[in-house]
């Protein structure tokens, strides 16, 4: 549910009720209890949209975010693919300046977001970068600048804001391979190295036939080689 479904909604209460409270406009407790009811339903559904798989909870911010809703948006040539940062054979890790995002390979579906802009994280190139690191067991991503620290708890799809990190993180690391090399998946974009069986790449394949042009995120792709086998991903439906 969407904050204008959240608008509709609260309209609706007040459109219906308002009316019958003013015709009986004399049991003021009447009114009353009226108005405290749509306060609740409007917190419940609130806090209802905070609970969907596709949502970043802080001290500070509660959002609710779909896979369609990140899929329609554009993606922009000039900045870079997700970077893959964690990969294992049940899900995948990445980042780019919009967030992160955990895709699993066993479902075939995005199962986590977390959101960089509202907290003002999407500088990860230039002065005062945004640096994004996966746990070795791909359990937690910690990503941070010279001002703050935050860690998104990936089970949990959670982030929260820390003021130091542990001293003996073990951090995962994904090679990349040259597009020279005999396991590369695309000539365009890179291809990551999970073991001598496992490849994978994060690639755009747009339909240029389409009478929208426009690249957008649901043009994004996970190839994956295991063996001599080769699997495409959407990563938003």
């Amino acid at each position: 549910m969407n904050s204008n479904d959240l608008i509709n909604l609260v309209n609706e209460i007040k459109d219906e009720y308002i009316i019958e409270a003013d015709e009986n406009y004399h049991n003021r407790r009447y009114k009353k209890k009226i108005f405290i009811a749509a306060a609740v339903v409007l917190t419940v559904v609130i806090g209802a949209s905070c609970m969907g798989i596709f949502r970043n909870k802080t001290d500070k911010h509660c959002l609710s975010v779909s896979a369609e809703e990140l899929g329609m948006e554009e993606y922009t040539f000039g900045v870079d693919l997700p970077r893959v940062i964690y990969a294992d054979d049940e899900k995948l890790i990445m980042y780019d300046y919009r967030g992160i995002y955990v895709y699993s390979i066993k479902k075939s579906e995005l199962i986590g977001y977390a959101d960089f802009r509202p907290i003002e994280m999407t500088l990860i190139q230039g002065d005062n970068p945004t640096f994004v690191e996966a746990s070795l067991d791909g359990t937690y991503v910690r990503f941070y600048n010279i001002e703050k620290k935050y860690l998104y708890i990936v089970d949990d799809d959670k982030i929260e804001e820390v003021d130091e990190y542990g001293n003996n993180d073990k951090l995962f690391y994904v090679e990349q391979i040259s597009y020279e090399d005999a396991n590369s998946l695309s000539d365009n974009f890179p291809t990551y190295k999970l073991d001598d069986k496992s490849y994978l790449s994060v690639v755009i394949e747009h339909d240029d036939n389409s009478d929208d042009n426009i690249i957008r995120y649901r043009d994004l792709r996970i190839i994956k080689k295991y063996g001599g086998e080769i699997k495409r991903y959407m990563v938003f439906e």
